[in-house]
């Protein structure tokens, strides 16, 4: 009988401690991110380094809201804008993760234009580091985007949707951090709340109907700056993510 005690107390035990850990999941919440974009690198001209001035770096902030179907990416406006606003693009995202739809809504020279497109799965590659990001124990993976492009991310499995900054998602957890290869564009998590996101005050307006597919987008845009010098980089900038 004594024996039998120390078998349920050992199930019993064994139960709690997996409720603990399930309670510890986060499944819907909040997550700040602040990007770091080094001007610097990103316009190497002296013409253009002229109109940034001694702005190296470009701080935007961006909140994700998420739970387990759906997320939105969303620019937050600083209260302080510099000179070098201008210089990075912000993009929201609008993600419908049972759906497999993506709504990205595109900032083109002061306008909205909408893509209504599949999500985006890209391989990665388990690199077996590990770094803390706002509090939360992260594993780090690689991007290969094509032959020379690369990008490196950190995810959080204690926060169960595949969810991350712009585009980046389907990893076993949100992405916490993100990073070009050079260091040039990072993101990284400043905060993350739990709560459950109340989607139709934080989503941005727009108009779905208006929406194209990104290969779509991309040859409308590539017909309208024919011939201009500046046609390339709009394109990398807008596309990258």
């Amino acid at each position: 009988m004594k024996r039998l005690n120390k078998y349920w107390l050992l199930a019993i035990g064994c139960w709690l401690l997996a409720g603990a850990a399930q309670a510890q999941m986060i499944r819907s919440g909040k997550i700040s991110y602040e990007r770091r974009t080094n001007l610097h690198k990103k316009f190497p001209d002296e013409e253009t380094r002229r109109w940034i001035g001694n702005e190296k770096y470009k701080y935007d902030n961006f909140v994700l809201y998420f739970n387990d179907t759906m997320s939105v990416f969303v620019f937050e406006d600083s209260p302080n804008p510099g000179r070098g606003d201008w210089a990075t693009v912000k993009n929201n995202h609008v993600t419908f993760l049972n759906q497999n739809v993506r709504h990205s809504l595109l900032n083109i020279m002061g306008e909205e234009a909408v893509i209504i497109d599949t999500l985006k799965r890209r391989p990665f590659k388990r690199l077996g580091k590990k770094r803390e990001i706002a509090g939360f124990k992260c594993q780090m993976v690689r991007f290969d985007q094509d032959d020379s492009t690369r990008l490196y991310a950190w995810y959080c499995d204690a926060i169960v949707p595949g969810v991350g900054p712009e585009t980046y998602l389907g990893l076993p957890g949100a992405i916490l951090g993100l990073a070009t290869e050079d260091g040039g564009v990072v993101y990284f998590a400043k905060n993350v709340e739990t709560l459950v996101p109340d989607f139709k005050t934080v989503t941005p307006k727009y108009k779905a109907t208006k929406g194209m597919t990104e290969a779509e987008m991309r040859q409308m845009l590539v017909d309208k700056m024919s011939g201009s010098p500046w046609a390339s980089m709009v394109l990398k900038e807008l596309f990258m993510w």
